[in-house]
């Protein structure tokens, strides 16, 4: 099945802060993904540079097949939404939050 998003050897780095190292994943149609980790673990941020609001220092976001980091794609074709610290948001995730300190981050593709 092709992929739907592929972030490939995603990098980001603030000043000499490596928030993020050599991030690789496929989704494709019908996955779901989850992506967990503790405060200040880089949740944030990896969605925010599969959507552009932060730009990866290095790496590559692919859409269909097409670079979104090179601007082959433009970010708002993602139709992705970024929910953060989704407290009460889905109905039954509560115990889950409590099992990951409480903080959730999602990343819907319509």
């Amino acid at each position: 099945m092709e992929p739907i998003l592929e972030v490939r050897h995603l990098s980001k780095s603030f000043g000499k802060n490596e928030v993020l190292r050599d991030i690789d994943f496929t989704v494709s149609k019908g996955d779901v993904t989850s992506i967990i980790g503790a405060s200040g673990s880089g949740k944030s941020t990896l969605l925010r540079c599969i959507n552009l609001l932060e730009t990866p220092t290095s790496g590559d976001v692919l859409f269909h097949g097409e670079s979104v980091v090179s601007g082959k794609v433009n970010a708002s074709e993602l139709a992705a939404a970024l929910i953060n610290q989704c407290d009460d948001l889905v109905s039954g995730i509560r115990h889950a939050q409590e099992e990951i300190d409480g903080s959730c981050t999602m990343l819907l593709l319509t």
